[in-house]
């Protein structure tokens, strides 16, 4: 089995439905807060020194646009040319007896952008290959309005749709997975990781109907519900047990093929 990591970022990625301009998607970039005698600012400036937004098109595969990591090859959002979008958590805890012949886990998302068209050939995607190392959730939205959410760990895969929004957060929500964690790692739904990535899921489970709402508004509108500042919030800022910040966010039409 894989060890967990350490200093694991905690971020959320949620997709939902515009009548307007189709499915949207809204991520974010969560990390430690600041260490004694550094400011908000440099942390951040820090974080994002290390990010680039780029582009890339490889033999018969589709184009991609994307966020990462300077050097690495890992896309944490992005989108490509027929209109799919994604945006990447890191999932918790790790499940299994692993034998590393799966897809390195950061690696997932952009392959799923580099080679899937829509919702549903992600989710074959993800069911064909299983992963290395933690898991990965994505919050997946295409052009044609389609949303779905995808938890994957080793060769398990855990999917989550429904006709409005839908969001991944840092563990598994889908029932199964759920009941592996509960029957593997129970001790993890003991910790302040686990703490926090619940919380943001009861926020995000609060706000769907509101957010439904406003379905034939501008996206501006909708943010805002997902940017209020609560228990949970999706948007962090120095929270008192984590220190957690959001570093930056990310919002995507994948019907204009835009990313903000």
């Amino acid at each position: 089995s894989f060890p967990e990591l350490p200093a694991p970022h905690q971020c959320s990625a949620v997709a939902w439905k515009n009548t307007k301009r189709g499915a949207v998607l809204f991520k974010t970039d969560d990390g430690p807060g600041f260490p004694p005698g550094d400011t908000e600012e440099t942390v951040v400036q820090r974080r994002l020194a290390t990010k680039a937004v780029f582009d890339t098109a490889v033999g018969k595969t589709h184009r991609v646009m994307g966020v990462g990591e300077l050097g690495k090859l890992w896309i944490e959002v992005g989108f490509n040319d027929q209109g799919l979008c994604v945006g990447h958590t890191s999932g918790r805890p790790v499940l299994g007896s692993q034998e590393g012949r799966g897809v390195p886990q950061h690696l997932f998302p952009a392959l799923v952008l580099r080679h899937c068209a829509t919702c549903e050939e992600a989710v074959d995607f993800a069911r064909k290959y299983p992963v290395a190392g933690k898991g990965v959730n994505i919050a997946v939205a295409d052009r044609n309005g389609h949303l779905v959410a995808l938890e994957k760990c080793g060769r398990h895969t855990g999917r989550r749709s429904r006709y409005d929004l839908v969001y991944v957060v840092n563990h598994y929500l889908n029932p199964a997975m759920l009941n592996e964690i509960q029957s593997q790692v129970p001790d993890f739904l003991k910790s302040s990781y686990y703490a926090n990535s619940d919380a943001r899921a009861a926020f995000l489970d609060k706000r769907i109907a509101r957010i439904a709402q406003l379905s034939d508004r501008d996206p501006a509108e909708q943010l805002a519900v997902l940017m209020e500042h609560a228990h949970g919030g999706i948007c962090q800022h120095g929270m008192k047990d984590e220190g957690l910040w959001t570093n930056y966010a990310a919002f995507i039409q994948p019907s204009a093929k835009t990313m903000e």
